[in-house]
Parts: C-alpha cells; structure tokens; sequence
C-alpha cells in the first residue's frame, strides 16, 4: 500500500491542510510555528493508532 496524499483538516494549529506525498522522500520546511510538527503528529496518530480520540470523544481520522 503507498500513501499518496494526507489531508488533514481541525488538528491542532492546521485547519485544512493537503500534503502530496513523493514517491522517495517528503520534506516539510516552513518558517516556525506554521504547523510541520502538527503535519508529522496527525500522519503518527493515523499510522499508529486510528482509535485515538481528541478531548471531545471524536476520532482524530475518520
């Protein structure tokens, strides 16, 4: 299975993100504070654990 594209939308500072994926290597570069560890923390929480919820019961990926 290959992943090509995330989307992520109300996670924590992202509100509508869309990332196209290379076929190698993805970089995330961007000034501090714009949100590239929130990219990489919403992609863990959907390869690691899809069940993980936020604070008001709601899954994090549906």
């Amino acid at each position: 299975m290959r992943i090509n594209f995330i989307e992520i939308q109300n996670f924590r500072k992202l509100k509508s993100v869309h990332v196209e994926l290379d076929d190698e290597t993805t970089l995330f570069v961007g000034a501090n504070n714009s949100g590239k560890t929130s990219a990489m923390l919403a992609l863990g929480h959907f390869l690691v654990d899809q069940k993980r919820r936020d604070g008001t019961g709601r899954r994090y990926v549906n």
